[in-house]
This record gives C-alpha cells, structure tokens and sequence, in this order.
C-alpha cells in the first residue's frame, strides 16, 4: 500500500529529525519545526497510524516516535532529499604515482573516516591475473633480510624476514635469481605451488638450507596471499560517539562483527547488481549487525569489478550525504585505478 503525500512528509521528517538528535519525535516537534501547515493533533494521528503501519516504532510509553527499519528503507529508497557535493570536497593529500593499488584503497578508506567520522570498511582490489614482475632479497641488518614481490598491477607483497645467521648479499642475489628464473613474468594464477620443493632442490647446493627453506616459506605464504581478499577498517571507535551505542551490549556486538573476519567479508562482498548497496538493520544476515547499516560500493575498471569501500554504523546514519560521498569516492577511485589494469 502506498502511502500518501501527507504521511510521506511526516515520515521523512521524524527521519529527518530523528537522524539529527538521536532522540524519540513527538508531534509538537514536527509541527514546529517544519512546516507541513497541519495541526499537531493531525500529526499525531498521521504518526499513530505510521506506526501501525510498521514504519514508526515507540521505544517506550509516552515516548515519541523513531523510525522501524521499515521506514528507514522507504525513506533511502523513496523519501531523502539528494545531498550534493562540491566537486573539492574530497581532498587528496596523496601521491598517487608513488602508490600501488593496494595503498591506493588503504588511503581512501581513511579519508572516508576522516570526513564522516563513521566506520569505514574496504575489501582489497581482486584481479584475476597476475603477473610476476620479480622477486627481491635485500639485506637490512645483519640477520636481517627484506622480501619484496612486485606484480604488473601494484598490487606487492613486502615483508622483512628475520634470520638465525647473516647472509651475504651475493647469496641473496643468486637465490632471487633462482627463483626468479622459476616465476618472473609469469602468471601467479597459474602458479604450481610444488614448484617450491624444486627450488629448494636447486638451493640444497648452498649452505644456510635452514635459512634458505625460511625464505621460501615465506615467500610461498606471500605468493598465496595475493589470492587472499584483506579488509581495511578505519575509525572503528566512531562508533562509540553515537549514544545509542553507550549500551555496553550493543557495542559488544558491533565490534565483535568487526574481529570476525569472514562474516566482514561476507557483509562487503562487492554487489553487481548495484553500485551502492545498502542494508538496514533486520536486513542484515549477521545478528551482530541488527541495530546497524551497511553502505557499500563496488569500484571497477571497465566494467570489471574490482573490489568494495563503505560504511558498516548505527541505522541513524546520514545517508543521503554517504551515498553522495561513496558516489565521488568510487568515480575518483575507478579513475585511478584504472591505470594499473
């Protein structure tokens, strides 16, 4: 059943208010503060019949009204006012040439923290190929080494590995070469795994087979984890500032989403049927995620999605002004991605 012009204009104005205080919207407040040329009294029936329609709900007797997950959706998909904003509004304080693609999305997710103040969550660009461009061991103490792979995309792996014994540089060299006669210019996606045991094979004729065996070990876990989707989370105690979440309990549940990181996959998974997907309370799969929104986005590059960037807070979010954000972000986001595919 449709809802008519009268109650639509009610509604999105306890959303409205209800989204900038926080607190319960009585009838009186509405008369006041906006002009809809009604009576209070009207209002309050209108807001009577809302809630028994299930798009307001009464926290609690003599209370005003807030919104039903019911009515948040009728207001993202049919209500809220467009937010506009200045094509400057994001400013980017980042040298993007020097950056792979994977710092790229780090640094967006921060940012989108930093201009809301919400949670903000990304999953890592996932590309079907890979080319191995090479593989580096340079020495940064004494039994100190670093791994550095890089990919045709930007997307590297780099790590430092500690050692029982000092290797010399010449050694380092030799074994990169060894194994980048193996792999260099090759596509990961196709990589055999049991390729490792031949290398240490060819390396059995050095010394150092203890230290040798660790840097292949590690190399082999870095070579897979370019295949492992990652999350970046930024400003989780945002959402200690919104006072529904003084409840001990409800953050309990918020953070313990976060740490459980294949329900965040499973919640960010990049949607193709949409470019902004949004979930509401009860709608979410997760129970811990019940009394929050989830706003995300894909990010692609011709049409290829690449991976997913958002918002994961209280369903009193602003969302006309985060659809707007996420809209900029990912147009920005597509732009400088695409030079890496």
């Amino acid at each position: 059943m449709r809802l008519g012009e009268r109650k639509r204009k009610i509604l999105r104005a306890v959303i409205d208010d209800y989204i900038m205080t926080g607190e319960p919207v009585g009838s009186r407040t509405i008369a006041k503060r906006y002009n809809l040329g009604i009576s209070s009294a009207t209002i309050r029936n209108e807001m009577a019949d809302l809630e028994e329609m299930g798009y307001l709900e009464q926290p609690y007797t003599s209370a005003g009204r807030i919104p039903s997950d019911l009515g948040y959706r009728l207001y993202v998909d049919e209500l809220m006012d467009r937010y506009e904003i200045s094509s400057d509004f994001l400013k980017f304080e980042f040298d993007f040439d020097s950056m792979s693609l994977e710092e790229i999305v780090k640094d967006m997710t921060k940012l989108l923290s930093k201009v809301t103040s919400y949670t903000s969550a990304a999953i890592t660009p996932q590309l079907k190929k890979y080319i191995l461009k090479g593989i580096y061991l340079l020495p940064v103490d004494k039994k100190m080494i670093l791994l550095l792979v890089v990919t045709s995309t930007g997307i590297n792996r780099e790590c430092v590995i500690n050692l029982n014994r000092e290797l010399d540089q010449g050694l380092l060299e030799k074994v990169a070469n060894i194994i980048n006669e193996k792999f260099a210019e090759k596509e990961i996606e196709n990589f055999a795994f049991d390729i490792m045991d031949k290398i240490l094979v060819e390396l059995k004729a050095y010394d150092y087979e203890n230290e040798l065996r660790h840097i292949v070990s590690i190399l082999h876990k870095n070579l897979k984890a370019l295949y492992n989707k990652e999350i970046f989370l930024c400003g989780t105690n945002n959402i200690l500032n919104f006072p529904e979440y003084n409840d001990i309990n409800r953050a309990k549940l918020f953070f313990s989403v976060l740490e459980d990181k294949e329900a965040l996959l499973d919640v960010l998974e990049p949607d193709t049927t949409a470019t902004i997907k949004i979930t509401i309370g009860r709608e979410n799969k997760y129970e811990e995620l019940k009394e929050c929104s989830v706003l995300k986005a894909t990010y692609s590059v011709d049409d290829k999605v690449l991976g997913s960037i958002g918002f994961i807070g209280p369903k009193r979010m602003e969302y006309s002004k985060l659809i707007a954000i996420l809209n900029k972000i990912c147009e920005d986001l597509n732009d400088l991605l695409s030079k890496y595919i």
